[in-house]
């Protein structure tokens, strides 16, 4: 017997006897019949946004908005409250603009 037929043979007899440990979708029944765990998501303030910007390289080449990393760096002090908003926003209401 190889071991495709043994492991076949296997489940078999364990199916029609309603445990099957080694079938697959027995196992993702009872993994999904569990709860979920939910996400927590934290809101962000504007001192993190302006940490996070200056990680970014500063460079003069830009994206297809036409905004460069070295412009955006430059008008952090402006923009951070907005995006805050922006990134606090989509947190609440769990709609991420594509």
């Amino acid at each position: 017997m190889t071991v495709a037929q043994h492991i076949h043979t296997e489940n078999f007899k364990n199916s029609n006897s309603g445990i099957s440990e080694n079938n697959p979708l027995n196992y993702l029944y009872n993994v999904f019949k569990q709860p979920i765990p939910s996400i927590k998501l934290k809101f962000v303030s504007p001192k993190e946004i302006e940490d996070d910007v200056t990680f970014v390289k500063t460079k003069d080449s830009h994206g297809y908005d036409g905004i460069s990393t070295k412009i955006i760096k430059q008008s952090t002090p402006c923009i951070s409250s907005p995006l805050t908003n922006i990134c606090n926003l989509m947190i609440t209401t769990g709609i991420f603009p594509t």
